[in-house]
């Protein structure tokens, strides 16, 4: 993917968690793909994708209660495709997908980039992802959905 810096991306899959009320993205600590960005002179795009809430499916917190259905589907000789969409299955409803796509982040290249200078777009990329979400959550029907950063 370097050789090819041009005509290739870089998508550093940042964890990102998705409750009822929140979606947590975990990125404070990931600053890799921005001196790898920084390195090649390859614009950042921030990128966000609604739809992957889990909280249409019952939380099992119960190993015994897992390990029960679990026995009960094997003991029925069934799969689990027959289970999607049944209420209280563990198997999530089908969610329709929303993905934004941002404005580039020009990054001039720069072989040795300082700590600083990572931080510094770091902090470009992060505020560019707050505004995307937040410029396009009502389009997504997620108006009371929150963004966290950690």
């Amino acid at each position: 993917m370097v050789a090819l810096a041009e005509n290739a991306g870089l998508m550093p899959l940042a964890k990102t968690t998705f409750l009822a009320s929140s979606a947590i993205v975990f990125l404070k600590e990931r600053r890799g793909f921005v001196r790898v960005a920084m390195e090649m002179g390859v614009p950042l795009v921030p990128v966000f994708c609604f739809g992957q809430v889990f909280h249409n499916y019952i939380n099992f917190e119960s190993k015994l209660f897992i390990q029960m259905l679990k026995s009960l589907v094997q003991s029925m000789q069934t799969n689990s495709y027959k289970w999607w969409k049944v209420p209280g299955s563990p198997i999530p409803f089908k969610n329709p997908l929303y993905i934004v796509v941002g404005r580039p982040i020009e990054i001039e290249k720069n072989p040795e980039p300082t700590m600083e200078q990572v931080d510094r777009v770091h902090s470009q990329f992060v505020e560019a992802l707050k505004d995307l979400f937040a410029r396009h959550k009502a389009k997504a029907r997620y108006t009371d959905l929150q963004l966290k950063i950690l």
